[in-house]
């Protein structure tokens, strides 16, 4: 079972300082808040697309560790 786990994630503006986000697999989530907030960042943060500024990031209960993308292909 795949399961992503987020604690204490920030980027720029964009913290969960001690907060704690788990996402099991085949469950539904509904992220919601006004503009500016965070939405879409915390969502290209638990796609990959982009690393925390700091926190920790699991998936399948291994750290995630994010690289630069040329150290990922080369």
């Amino acid at each position: 079972m795949s399961a992503i786990f987020l604690k204490s994630i920030n980027k720029g503006t964009m913290s969960f300082a001690n907060e704690e986000l788990f996402f099991a697999n085949n469950s539904n989530v509904a992220i919601v808040g006004e503009n500016g907030q965070g939405k879409t960042t915390l969502l290209r943060i638990v796609s990959g697309i982009v690393a925390p500024d700091s926190g920790i990031y699991k998936f399948d209960s291994k750290e995630f560790l994010f690289c630069s993308w040329n150290k990922s292909f080369f």
